[in-house]
């Protein structure tokens, strides 16, 4: 008996020998297996150290350029040179002129939610800029507005109106859709300084420049615009037989 005692002492010596070799591979292991399922944040942060440097604004079309192809993630609003009741204003005054323009009434919010993120290139982390998004609820029936703006310039650089659940008529729904869809293409060209561009592009019908009624009555139109620097862009404008539309590169 004493010797079974001395060897399953000596057993327990050696497994505690082994656990303690192998434990910083196993708590690596166990860290790395953790770190697979929870988000990597090392780019997010040398981002936000190239944003306290000083360096030259990005052109509107470089921004737009960044929103089709970055990716985005929360920061605080400090990092941004707006604030959010300044934000609301950049909102309110493009959706009046939405307004005065004559395809959108009513802009009523019954509930707001402004957030700061940042826009960034994967492959080039010191592209990035800080954008503004606003969300409201805009009463019964059920209707929706999200809206992307940049920091620097309280310059809308996407939005979306969505109504949910209110049937519609299909007769006359190509000419409604072109009374939403020509007037909003040109305020936001000409919002953002960009007039000239979508000129050339309508110009090039069936190729630059796209006019499409699809099923649904939806109607999309699309513009390739074209820039030295940044290359091709294309920019959608999405109508929705209920009166939706959508504005996105």
């Amino acid at each position: 008996m004493k010797k079974l005692k001395i060897f399953l002492a000596v057993v327990a010596a050696l497994g505690m020998v082994l656990l303690c070799a192998n434990l910083p591979r196993l708590t690596a292991t166990f860290i790395d297996a953790q770190a697979g399922n929870s988000p990597v944040y090392n780019d997010i942060h040398s981002v936000e150290l190239e944003l306290k440097e000083e360096k030259d604004m990005l052109p509107i079309f470089g921004k737009l350029s960044l929103c089709a192809t970055g990716e985005t993630a929360y920061i605080e609003e400090f990092h941004a040179q707006k604030t959010e009741e300044e934000i609301k204003d950049y909102v309110y005054a493009f959706m009046d002129a939405c307004q005065r323009a004559g395809f959108y009434q009513n802009f009523t919010p019954s509930t707001e939610v402004v957030r700061t993120r940042l826009l960034y290139d994967v492959g080039d982390p010191s592209n990035a800029i800080v954008i503004w998004t606003y969300f409201a609820f805009l009463g019964d029936p059920c209707q929706e507005l999200e809206i992307m703006i940049d920091d620097e310039t309280g310059k809308i650089l996407s939005l979306a109106y969505e109504i949910y659940n209110v049937p519609y008529s299909t007769d006359g729904i190509w000419e409604r859709n072109r009374k939403i869809v020509e007037p909003l293409a040109d305020l936001y060209f000409e919002h953002l300084g960009l007039s000239e561009y979508a000129e050339a592009a309508e110009a090039a019908p069936g190729t630059l420049y796209r006019y499409m009624e699809i099923d649904f009555g939806v109607t999309d139109v699309y513009y390739t615009l074209s820039d030295p620097t940044y290359g091709t862009l294309e920019v959608l404008f999405d109508v929705g037989g209920a009166g939706t539309f959508r504005v996105h590169t």
